[in-house]
């Protein structure tokens, strides 16, 4: 099984992208928030959905580790980070047109608060994001 859908978050170094996407995994699997901030790659179940979630994503290199993963991890939907442009998204194209894909880009831009606040607000956009979707 191929993800249906890609879900992107997207922007420029050292805005928590990585923070957030360890927050989705949290929301996901019902636990407690926890701020880690190591990288992962997961599986989740979430509304009947199989989610895979990939948090690198600094890099070309990084974004292939990621397909790699999802290629191997069945899932609906698939969940990485990425800069704001250049080799990430050029993987990111090559494998939405392989898999036949949808890319859904959720752009995460600089803005003041507390970290943990701001995380979890982009946090809770993406887990609305997958909501919305439909995998069929």
């Amino acid at each position: 099984m191929t993800p249906h859908k890609i879900i992107v978050l997207y922007g420029r170094g050292n805005l928590g992208k990585t923070r957030t996407l360890r927050m989705v995994i949290d929301i996901l699997n019902g636990e407690p928030i926890s701020y880690t901030t190591n990288d992962a790659q997961t599986i989740c179940h979430y509304n009947d959905k199989t989610i895979a979630v990939a948090t690198k994503g600094d890099n070309a290199a990084e974004l292939r580790a990621n397909v790699s993963y999802f290629k191997s991890h069945p899932c609906d939907i698939a969940i990485t980070a990425a800069r704001s442009r250049g080799g990430t998204h050029d993987v990111i194209k090559a494998y939405a047109q392989e898999t036949g894909a949808e890319v859904v880009w959720i752009y995460k831009r600089a803005e003041a608060g507390a970290e943990n606040a701001v995380n979890l607000k982009w946090a809770e956009r993406v887990v609305e994001a997958i909501s919305n979707l439909s995998t069929e």
